[in-house]
């Protein structure tokens, strides 16, 4: 099972006002905020910008959690002076909630699962310990290292087994030729 993460919708819309249709738009899912990102942006592009653009593309390839890209696409909205005034109040008061939730949100494995590594072997007993992991480090390339990404995300976010993340973090260590102890 892959986890689906084609939108990565918003827990709170961003609502922003649209040049091109004079009026104020709800931002509701990643998706809206990438195509607004690359396609309507009123001015030129920014730091900020930027940083909203690639915070959706590691959501929408299952890589973060949509709060990350909400809170980037509000941040690049409000540098661009396009944020809604009503939004504005929200994002401040609820920003630094969802960032907390999404940072510290964690879930142990059963069994810890120990990986070699350049510099030795390492011990993985969580979800966002093996997610971290596979972004981090240099594995041979291959599917399973992609589904075993998509499993830790799946996990954190609560569409999946933290068992079924850890089963399929093994399988991509065992391929990978890193697997120690299971």
């Amino acid at each position: 099972m892959q986890v689906n993460m084609e939108s990565g919708w918003f827990d709170a819309p961003v609502t922003v006002l649209d040049a091109r249709e004079a009026r104020p738009f709800d931002v509701t899912n990643t998706r809206q905020a990438a195509e607004m990102l690359l396609h309507r942006w009123p001015n030129e592009w920014s730091g900020r910008h930027r940083a909203a653009r690639l915070a959706c593309l590691a959501v929408l390839k299952g890589f973060k959690p949509p709060v990350l890209a909400r809170r980037a696409f509000a941040e690049a909205a409000r540098e661009a002076e396009i944020l809604a005034d009503h939004a504005q109040l929200l994002e401040n008061a609820d920003m630094t909630k969802d960032i907390r939730m999404a940072e510290t949100q964690d879930l142990p494995f059963e069994r810890a699962v120990t990986v070699s590594d350049p510099v030795g072997t390492i011990e993985i007993g969580s979800v966002r310990a093996a997610r971290d992991y596979l972004q981090n480090v240099d594995w041979p390339s291959g599917a399973s290292q992609e589904d075993a990404l998509n499993a830790a995300q799946g996990a954190l976010d609560g569409v999946l087994a933290v068992s079924d993340s850890r089963d399929r973090f093994v399988d991509a260590a065992r391929q990978a030729g890193v697997l120690v102890f299971e």
